[in-house]
């Protein structure tokens, strides 16, 4: 026997670990998706879907209470009436028909209605007189016509808001006050544009090698930023208005020393950006800037022509006409849209949105008028972006016209301004109930004490600090059927996110977090191809670059684990019958992905639910549509680009109305015996029943062995008989009895040659 090779050796012993590997692959293989599948079917036991009947049984008793508390009510406020006295009888009926034609009229014609017309809406730039535009944005620094050390006037921000940004940039504790919202917006305005540009402004730094003359200052980094940002919308000038009061204000704050070190390196600063500016064939800074920085505007420091959004708060302002006539005070005019009318705006004219009531289209140059007048310290404007109210509208123009019932709930806490439009909007709507605001965390009394100041009581909206996924149900929160789902996101697609912040009280940590998440792209093209010469410098930016990519990832996959849980937590709610999912961001896995994979699942948790004889009610199965299906025409053509807004509802909605306690009752026998209208199918039942409550019994031994399952699933013939109380032959005694009687038959086939042969 010849011995083998050593190659021969070597190649069996190679076979030999792969087919290990494989072996030890397919093992694992197949213990990660036992554990997926003892998941998914967990989650399968514990889903409750409308067609339960014991979920059904105690809807129905709560709302039995409920009516009988309201009749008691009712009760006591016609015992206060009557006991008034008959002087007053006439009078309250009178104030009766009044209030009731009133309403009436309220609900034939609701005077903020919008018109649903698309028009083109455009603003005319702002006029300034024999003088250069105030150009503090880089935008207007560096064009082709003039030079990057020019002359120019001061820039839109005054110097106290340089200081107030500062101590944002500082993280200043307790937080600055605000004379107005208009300096709040200018503070947050320089905030995001300082850190917006500041990956322009550390390479400028580093070229003129400012760090390693002024060490000291390095922990004020950001300050050098500010400081550097504000040389730059002045566009390096020396003659700066108003220099002494500024010199004393900086020395109070303890900004000189670092104004002065920049102000010794100025002409290289300047030289270096325009270095920068001109190796990337950049007409402009914010051509330096990723894609969706440019696109995601800040505060409009020069002669841009931009449009300013607010809601109008109808708990302080009665009426349209009220409204109107407060505007005119400040000399705005109403411009009135027409059917696809492109509206150019004048300075002084404002409009009103085509799809989103109550909100108002103005003149950015006018914002400051308005910021600081009456209108906004008695909150009889508010200031958000259209964007931001686009889900509100839609989700309330489904409960008019849809007439659900019962509270509404509001999954996250987008901004307090955004609770209070969504609040106002539910309080013009009789039959809508309380709004439920979960997430609010730390900021639940700022919640509370925001919505008092707007006239919103706490019988029409209640603020929760808790998650909407972790709160401990109450009966107010299984009776809502309605929900407006609004996971935290990217927010990539804001185009005002200096808007956004104010909203949310001065939020540093959004602006933050937008800017980190597209700033590790600027250069990213630039500096392969121009920078070839700065090989260190390019390793630290790639370390950085890199750094910062792993947490972007890092938030990235946080948002969308929110996304998904909050998503499939309320679809997986049976009292849930109707849901509006608002994000705002462009990009697909938070958007009609995450929308599909929820949903998918979902769905097939209710069909796993089943088994495959008994039919799937609609009431459990979702489908997913548009916001088209809510309004019956086409709007979506009127939707701000980076507001994504899908409509996920039941197959067949469930009202938890008088229609919904009818059914119930019907069934429980209340009205007479049920059995008497389902006699014809009494045997088909009966075995149904008997098939689902052993396949639910099958299923909670095992969820694996779906074929062990099947067999002991079989019914033999005494149970057959027994359910249907009639003599069936059972499949197995007659396949046996078959093959017996084939046998027989064969063999006597057999001996029927074998005797004619012995004949």
């Amino acid at each position: 026997m010849t011995k083998p090779s050593v190659s021969a050796r070597k190649r069996s012993t190679f076979e030999d670990y792969a087919k290990i590997f494989r072996a030890l692959l397919a093992s694992w293989r197949e213990n990660y998706n036992r554990l997926c599948n003892d998941e998914f079917c967990e989650n399968i036991e514990d889903l409750t879907l409308p067609s339960n009947e014991d979920w059904r049984y105690r809807i129905y008793y709560r709302l039995v209470e409920l009516q009988r508390k309201y009749d008691v009510n009712s009760a006591k406020r016609r015992a206060e009436e009557t006991g008034s006295g008959r002087e007053t009888e006439t009078e309250t009926e009178t104030e009766t028909e009044t209030r009731s034609q009133v309403e009436q009229k309220k609900k034939n014609d609701w005077e903020w209605e919008p018109k649903r017309q698309g028009h083109d809406l455009k603003v005319k730039p702002r006029k300034c007189q024999n003088e250069e535009p105030r150009g503090g944005s880089l935008m207007s620094v560096g064009r082709i016509s003039g030079s990057m050390i020019e002359t120019c006037v001061e820039p839109g921000w005054r110097v106290n808001d340089i200081l107030l940004a500062a101590g944002v940039l500082r993280r200043v504790q307790p937080a600055s006050e605000y004379s107005d919202e208009a300096e709040m917006r200018r503070v947050f305005g320089l905030v995001y544009d300082v850190l917006r540009y500041k990956k322009i402004f550390i390479r400028a730094l580093e070229d003129t090698e400012f760090w390693r003359r002024n060490a000291a200052i390095k922990n004020q980094e950001k300050i050098v930023w500010l400081l550097l940002y504000d040389m730059q919308g002045r566009k390096f000038a020396t003659e700066i208005a108003n220099l002494e009061e500024r010199e004393r204000i900086f020395e109070e704050a303890g900004l000189t020393d670092i104004e002065n070190a920049l102000l010794d390196v100025k002409t290289h600063l300047a030289a270096s950006i325009s270095r920068l500016r001109i190796g990337c064939s950049a007409l402009n800074l914010d051509e330096l800037l990723p894609s969706r920085l440019r696109v995601i505007e800040g505060v409009a420091w020069g002669a841009r022509a931009t449009i300013a959004t607010g809601w109008i708060n109808t708990t302080r302002v009665v009426s349209r006409e009220e409204f109107l006539e407060e505007m005119s005070k400040l000399k705005l005019i109403h411009r009135e849209s027409g059917v696809n009318q492109a509206i150019e705006l004048e300075e002084h004219e404002f409009t009103f949105d085509p799809i989103c009531p109550k909100v108002v289209h103005l003149h950015e140059g006018m914002r400051e008028t308005l910021a600081t007048s009456a209108l906004i310290r008695d909150h009889h404007f508010v200031f958000l972006e259209r964007s931001l109210c686009m889900g509100a509208a839609a989700l309330v123009h489904a409960i008019r016209v849809g007439r659900f019932y019962g509270p509404v709930i509001l999954t996250h806490s987008l901004a307090p301004r955004h609770t209070g439009y969504l609040a106002g909007l539910l309080a013009d709507i009789e039959h809508a109930g309380k709004l439920l605001v979960y997430g609010a965390g730390d900021r639940c009394c700022e919640y509370e004490t925001y919505l008092k100041d707007l006239g919103v009581t706490l019988q029409r909206c209640r603020v929760s600090s808790q998650k909407y996924v972790s709160h401990p149900a109450t009966s107010e929160s299984e009776r809502a059927t309605v929900v407006l789902v609004m996971p935290s996101c990217t927010y990539t697609g804001v185009r005002d996110i200096v808007d956004l912040a104010v909203a949310r009280g001065g939020d540093m940590d959004l602006l933050e977090s937008l800017t980190d998440s597209y700033a590790n792209s600027v250069y990213d093209d630039n500096d392969n191809d121009n920078d070839n010469d700065n090989d260190n410098d390019n390793d630290n930016d790639n370390q950085n670059s890199n750094h910062g990519k792993s947490y972007d990832h890092e938030q990235w996959r946080s948002f969308l684990a929110d996304q998904m849980s909050t998503l499939k937590y309320t679809l997986t709610r049976p009292n849930v019958q109707f849901v509006v999912y608002e994000v705002h961001t462009i990009l697909p896995s938070e958007t009609t992905e995450m929308v599909r994979e929820v949903v998918d699942c979902v769905n097939r948790m209710a069909v796993e639910k089943y088994i495959r004889e008994h039919p799937i009610p609609d009431s459990d199965l979702f489908e997913v549509g548009s916001i088209d299906d809510i309004y019956g025409e086409n709007v979506s053509c009127l939707l701000d680009p980076g507001c994504f807004l899908a409509v996920i509802k039941r197959k067949e909605i469930v009202q938890f109305d008088s229609l919904f306690m009818i059914k119930v009752a019907e069934s429980k026998g209340l009205f007479g015996d049920p059995n008497k209208v389902q006699r014809q199918s009494k045997h088909e039942s009966v075995v149904d029943r008997s098939i689902r409550q052993s396949s639910q019994s099958a299923r909670k031994r095992t969820k694996r062995a779906k074929m062990e399952i099947d067999r002991i699933m079989a019914h033999t013939y005494s149970s057959l008989s027994k359910s249907v109380q009639e003599n069936q032959i059972c499949p197995r005694h007659k396949r046996c009895a078959s093959w017996e009687e084939t046998t027989r038959l064969q063999v006597k086939e057999m001996d029927t040659p074998d005797s004619h042969n012995n004949e």
